[in-house]
């Protein structure tokens, strides 16, 4: 899946189980929280 800048991405876990996933950005990642908080993660320095 490629998620454009600027779309709303939310995802759900509706099991018991533990979800994972696998994600790959470029430098200079950030994303914008429910709350409007911004976060870089570390990897995308």
């Amino acid at each position: 899946m490629i998620v454009n800048r600027g779309t709303t991405l939310a995802v759900e876990n509706p099991t018991g189980r533990t979800a994972t996933s696998w994600v790959t950005a470029s430098v200079g990642l950030e994303a914008e929280l429910a709350d409007g908080t911004l976060i870089t993660p570390p990897w995308a320095d």
